[in-house]
């Protein structure tokens, strides 16, 4: 199920969404939140890039999982920049080559639970401008 949100709508347009779910859902996604949060999830899928339940550690940067815009076997897009070698989010579109090949139903799971229990950061929706640049993870 995806949500789409209309541009030009102010950020308490987008805290007031509702998703219908459920009694099998409720209970399934409250055990899983619970199991999550007892165990500190943190899945690291090579060197230079860990998943958190809140967003991902990339070459010691940490990135919440709103500014991920796509992410495929090879490439990932974040809404982020680069600033005394760290990575910044920001209003630039910035792409990450993964050194393998990964699955990205991994990366797209982490970013459904962190959307659907956790507190989401409605800054991204002022950002004006997109810029281009490109970055080559390490080795695993």
């Amino acid at each position: 199920m995806f949500v789409v949100v209309e541009m030009g709508l102010d950020t308490s347009d987008v805290k007031r969404i509702q998703l219908t779910r459920s009694l099998f859902q409720v209970v399934r996604h409250y055990v899983y939140s619970l199991v999550r949060k007892f165990f500190r999830y943190r899945k690291e899928l090579f060197r230079d890039f860990t998943l958190y339940d809140n967003g991902m550690k990339i070459a010691g940067s940490f990135i919440p999982y709103e500014y991920l815009v796509t992410v495929s076997n090879q490439e990932m897009f974040l809404l982020a920049r680069q600033e005394n070698d760290k990575l910044v989010p920001g209003d630039s579109l910035i792409c990450i080559k993964f050194p393998t090949c990964i699955d990205p139903v991994v990366i797209k799971n982490n970013l459904y639970f962190h959307l659907k229990y956790n507190e989401v950061s409605p800054e991204i929706l002022t950002f004006k401008s997109v810029q281009n640049t490109k970055m080559r993870l390490g080795g695993s």
